[in-house]
C-alpha cells in the first residue's frame, strides 16, 4: 500500500447582500450614493443599473448622480447587485430607484381681465402630470382689494375692487406637486380695470331761456381714455335736443325751445366707459325757461 495523502477542502460561505430599500426621488435632485453590505466581511459587489436613461455598471458603491426625468410619468430604474467573497457569488439582490417628474401648470392663457366690482372667472388648474395637486399665494398692486391671499386646487371666483384710476393686478404664484415632487412656480395674473366716474367737479345743471343755445359740457374722468354714452329725455314742450350720444367727451351746445308756459327740463343720463368697464350713472339737467308773452287788457284810446 502507498503512503496516505491528506488535503483540505474549504467550503466558503455564500455572501448574502443586506437588501436595500426602494428609493424615490424628484427630477432635478441628486440620487445619493448607494452602498452595499453583506453577511461576509470583505465581500465585493458588482452592480448594474438599467432604465434610468442608460444602462451602466460597476463595482463597489454606486456614486451619487443626477436624477433626470423630463417626461410626465415616473421612470423606474432597476438596480441589480451581486456579492462575491472567496470566489463565491451570492444571490442577486434587486431594488428600484424611481425618478418622479416635475409637474408643470399647463393652463393657457395665464391671465384674465375684469372690471372692478364684477366677478372674475374661476380658474381650474391643470398639470401635465396626472394627479397633481396645487398650492397658490396671491399678492395685489396698490388699491386692489377683495382677493383671497392663498389656497389650493382652483382659483375661485372673486369680486375685486380697484380704488385707483389705473389698471391694477392680482398675481397668483402657483406650484403643482405630484408624487411628493414640486414643480416650477407659475404665475397667473388677473388684471383689474378701474370703474370710470364723472369728475365730481363738474356742475350737473344749467338754466337757459327758450331759443337760446346751451353751454357745451365737457365730460371727463380720472380714468384716462374714458368716453361717455348718454341718452336724453325732456319734460313739457321742450324741443331741439339731441336724444343720444355714443363715445362722447362732451354734451354739445344745443338750441332748445320751450313752447309751453312753465319751465321744462332736458335730462341727460350719462354712463362713463373705459376699457369695456361701465362706471356709475350721472344725471345732468338743462332747465329751459319759456319766454314771457305780453298780454294787453282793458280799453285804450290813441290818436
Amino acid at each position: 500500500t502507498g503512503n496516505p495523502v491528506s488535503y483540505t477542502i474549504t467550503v466558503n460561505p455564500t455572501p448574502i447582500i443586506v437588501a436595500n430599500s426602494n428609493l424615490a426621488v424628484c427630477h432635478g435632485s441628486t440620487i445619493p450614493q448607494q452602498n452595499f453590505t453583506s453577511n461576509i466581511v470583505g465581500a465585493t459587489f458588482a452592480w448594474t443599473v438599467t432604465a434610468l436613461g442608460a444602462t451602466f455598471s460597476g463595482t463597489g458603491s454606486i456614486l451619487a448622480f443626477p436624477a433626470v426625468n423630463n417626461g410626465v410619468i415616473p421612470i423606474v430604474g432597476i438596480v441589480t447587485v451581486v456579492a462575491n467573497s472567496g470566489g463565491c457569488s451570492g444571490p442577486v439582490m434587486t431594488y428600484n430607484i424611481t425618478v418622479n417628474p416635475s409637474p408643470r401648470v399647463t393652463n393657457a392663457p395665464l391671465n384674465q381681465v375684469t372690471c372692478a366690482g364684477t366677478s372674475t372667472s374661476e380658474v381650474v388648474l391643470t398639470s401635465d402630470v396626472a394627479g397633481a395637486t396645487f398650492e397658490w399665494t396671491a399678492v395685489a398692486s396698490p388699491g386692489i382689494t377683495g382677493f383671497t391671499p392663498n389656497g389650493s386646487a382652483k382659483i375661485p371666483q372673486q369680486i375685486l375692487a380697484n380704488s385707483g384710476s389705473v389698471q391694477g393686478t392680482v398675481t397668483y404664484t402657483i406650484i403643482a406637486t405630484a408624487n411628493g415632487c414640486p414643480g416650477p412656480a407659475t404665475t397667473y395674473v388677473v388684471r383689474v380695470d378701474p370703474l370710470p366716474k364723472l369728475l365730481s367737479s363738474i356742475n350737473l345743471s344749467q338754466t337757459i331761456c327758450s331759443g337760446s343755445a346751451s353751454s357745451v359740457v365737457n365730460l371727463s374722468s380720472e380714468v384716462t381714455g374714458t368716453t361717455f354714452n348718454w341718452t336724453a329725455t325732456a319734460t313739457g314742450s321742450i324741443t331741439g335736443f339731441q336724444s343720444t350720444g355714443t363715445n362722447q367727451t362732451q354734451l354739445p351746445s344745443q338750441t332748445l325751445f320751450n313752447s309751453g308756459t312753465s319751465p321744462g327740463t332736458v335730462t341727460y343720463t350719462i354712463v362713463p366707459i373705459s376699457g369695456g368697464c361701465s362706471g356709475p350713472v350721472s344725471v345732468y339737467t338743462i332747465r329751459v325757461n319759456p319766454l314771457p308773452t305780453a298780454t294787453i287788457s282793458g280799453n285804450a284810446t290813441v290818436c
